[in-house]
């Protein structure tokens, strides 16, 4: 049986063979390929790959600016996400010279609710309070000083960048107080018998003028930009500076000049830097140095922002770039502008 269609194949092989219909196809598919031929294959292959190679450069170069921009914008959520989780401040800096983007947040590193006169605070840190008693306070119990102090045993060498310390306060009458101080008289908040409050950095001072027999919040701090003094969450005094901080700890109330009045609620903050992304060198960040700031609900800073912030990325080889819009409410989207160019 297997010899007989073998049989048969071959014979209708040899048949078509001699066939002239099919002749010419049968012995053109068994000739061999000229060096033309070959040589136009070649070409061919190599005009493919070639088209291939740039397509595939271009794309990549494309992939690498959506890549960071989508880095930069999940940055940029990251702070948001900081400041709400804090109940503080996330910042977002750019500095296009440098081509890198920070993103910073105040750290609490000490915290007092001053329930009890032992007063531990959070990370179990317990303030040392002289000449204090227990009362009513802002938010439940607080401490009475009369030519008191609490020392504030915030671990040294967290304040890299900036500080910040918060508290309330009441007096009934006005003289001169330490009402914060650094131990080597560098950082305070003094108050003073003409009802100012005067926050001092160094030789720069920041400046507001309080009301007697009512609590006050007050918040002072330096971000790394400027020294800032805040009465009852509204800004009173700013000065742009750019200091080196030194080793810091806190006191409620010097040797000199002791306290009198009502403290509440102390809390101390250390700016962070929370990410840090290097641009490569293909792409580049455009525009003016800039910060952007966060407040406690994710919204931009209203002390800082009256309109929505911009953040430009570049890719000078195809003249792209991709704009990061960041909303007064927050919001963040990502536009395409295609025909920006840099210097």
């Amino acid at each position: 049986m297997i010899w007989s269609v073998g049989f048969l194949a071959k014979t209708s092989l040899q048949k078509n063979k001699n066939d002239s219909n099919v002749g010419p196809l049968y012995f053109a598919s068994n000739r061999g390929l000229t060096l033309f031929e070959v040589l136009a294959a070649f070409v061919v292959i190599a005009i493919i790959m070639g088209v291939s190679l740039a397509f595939f450069s271009q794309s990549k170069k494309s992939y690498q600016l959506y890549a960071h921009s989508a880095q930069l914008s999940a940055a940029v959520r990251t702070a948001q996400s900081f400041a709400i989780s804090n109940q503080s401040i996330g910042i977002v800096e750019s500095q296009p010279s440098r081509n890198e983007f920070k993103i910073w947040g105040w750290q609490t590193v000490g915290q007092w609710h001053l329930e009890n006169l032992t007063a531990i605070g959070a990370f179990n840190q317990e303030a040392k309070i002289s000449g204090g008693t227990l009362i009513q306070g802002k938010i439940g119990q607080g401490i009475a000083l009369r030519r008191g102090r609490i020392l504030l045993p915030t671990p040294r060498n967290v304040f890299p960048s900036g500080f910040s310390v918060e508290f309330y306060f009441l007096t009934e009458f006005f003289q001169n107080m330490d009402l914060i101080i650094h131990p080597q008289g560098k950082i305070g908040l003094r108050l003073k018998p003409d009802a100012t409050l005067e926050g001092y950095c160094f030789d720069h001072t920041v400046q507001a003028k309080l009301r007697p027999k009512t609590w006050h919040h007050f918040q002072f701090f330096y971000d790394g930009d400027a020294l800032v003094l805040k009465v009852d969450q509204i800004l009173q005094s700013q000065k742009k500076i750019s200091i080196s901080l030194p080793q810091i700890s806190f006191v409620l109330g010097s040797l000199d000049l002791p306290v009198t009045g009502l403290i509440d609620e102390i809390i101390i903050r250390s700016l962070t830097e929370i990410q840090q992304i290097e641009i490569p060198q293909e792409l580049k960040l455009l525009g003016k140095p800039q910060r952007i700031y966060f407040d406690f609900r994710g919204r931009l800073s209203r002390q800082h922002h009256s309109a929505p912030a911009v953040i430009l990325l570049n890719q000078p080889q195809k003249q792209e770039t991709i704009q990061l819009n960041i909303g007064l409410f927050g919001d963040i989207r990502q536009e395409i502008l295609p025909s920006i160019k840099t210097e």
